[in-house]
């Protein structure tokens, strides 16, 4: 009687923990953009969510390799740092960009978690990501407004700075004394009239 009702308890616990597991993964799958791959990075699982974003069908992303949403944005050793910590078990987190079926980009926060067999080995790989473009079509924007004149479209001095600066401190040539000056005053200008403005409008 007593192995009889420890049975039934054990049933009844196992039922609840599946159905507990159910409804994580439910949760999980009307909230993010998931997908499963093998250790080659073949597509063996994608959500709805998954399919929307893409602009790809079920049929069309399983069996296909996950390279096929690459958008160029990310280089060779971006994408082998990625690979090189998950293939050792552990977790990679960042910011993927990826190319939609109609060839237009969106941008990912993902997490990918590899899935580690009894034996210690790493036999498939499962992403859960939530949509951020318009974060980043924001930060573009903003990026634009502060570089770019609005009146003509052509990029102001500050953009021209940042440029030099950045050819520059690749060449890894030193910022010429008179730019550097330049820099130093166009900075001062624009704190003097923020405090001038500042003052005035306080009256």
């Amino acid at each position: 009687m007593a192995d009889s009702t420890n049975a039934h308890a054990k049933r009844t616990t196992l039922s609840s923990i599946h159905s507990e597991m159910e409804f994580i993964r439910y949760a999980i799958d009307s909230a993010a953009i998931v997908a499963m791959t093998d250790v080659r990075g073949t597509i063996t699982f994608v959500n709805s969510k998954f399919c929307e974003i893409s602009g790809y069908s079920q049929e069309e992303l399983i069996g296909s390799n996950h390279r096929m949403l690459h958008s160029g944005m990310h280089d060779v050793a971006f994408f082998r740092a990625m690979y090189r910590r998950i293939a050792n078990g552990k977790v990679w987190h960042g910011e993927i960009c990826n190319r939609r079926k109609d060839g237009t980009h969106y941008w990912v926060d993902t997490t990918i978690v590899p899935h580690i067999t009894a034996k210690g080995k790493v036999d498939s790989y499962t992403a859960i990501r939530f949509d951020i473009t318009a974060r980043h079509e924001a930060e573009a924007m903003l990026r634009r407004i502060v570089s770019v004149d609005s009146l003509t479209g052509i990029p102001n001095r500050r953009r021209f700075q940042e440029h030099l600066e950045s050819v520059l401190n690749i060449s890894g040539c030193p910022l010429p004394p008179s730019i550097s000056r330049c820099s130093t005053l166009i900075r001062l200008r624009r704190s003097t009239t923020r405090s001038a403005t500042t003052s005035a409008t306080s009256f």
